[in-house]
């Protein structure tokens, strides 16, 4: 029972740490990589897939939504966007709603859910740029960011909510505890 009960948790941990939701997660095909997708786009229209990668430019359209200029790079782990694609070109990726997340900024690291939609016209010098319509997307918090939602860390002779006897707060002679 306590084994059964332990691989229950296990799974719910996992199925909960992924960016994309577990429903829209199974859709996904896996095996599919950006760079078949390049090669033949064509072929892949309508497919779902998993990518990573570095917003470079949003852009708002009117009649679209938003555009996303994004450089790939490679996921890591829980599905992280951790190195850029060596030989990767860049890829767009079109929000279909008038609102924007503000985090989806130039610079921020983002894993999408998206549907391939075919090439984006005029093509790139180095070949055509695949067109994606994002399912589902998630900004990637930086180190600096981490770091200010962290509670301030006390040693663990400090107690925050009791200060020693003698400080300037603590009026008793004798200690909290």
């Amino acid at each position: 029972m306590k084994s059964v009960l332990s691989l229950l948790v296990a799974l719910l941990l996992l199925g909960a740490s992924r960016p994309i939701s577990l429903p829209l997660y199974q859709q996904i095909d896996h095996g599919l990589t950006l760079a078949q997708i390049q090669q033949h786009p064509e072929l892949y229209v309508g497919r779902l897939v998993l990518v990573g990668g570095k917003i470079h430019a949003v852009r708002f359209r009117e009649d679209t939504g938003h555009d996303l200029r994004i450089m790939p790079y490679l996921l890591h782990g829980m599905d992280r966007p951790v190195v850029p694609e060596p030989n990767g070109r860049a890829f767009h990726a079109r929000l279909e709603t008038a609102a924007i997340h503000e985090l989806l900024t130039p610079g921020r690291l983002v894993t999408l859910a998206g549907e391939v939609l075919g090439v984006i016209e005029p093509a790139s010098p180095e070949g055509p740029e695949v067109l994606l319509a994002v399912r589902e997307i998630h900004p990637w918090l930086t180190r600096e960011e981490l770091r200010s939602r962290q509670r301030p860390y006390y040693p663990y002779w400090r107690d925050p909510w009791c200060p020693y006897p003698g400080s300037l707060g603590y009026p008793y002679p004798y200690p909290c505890w």
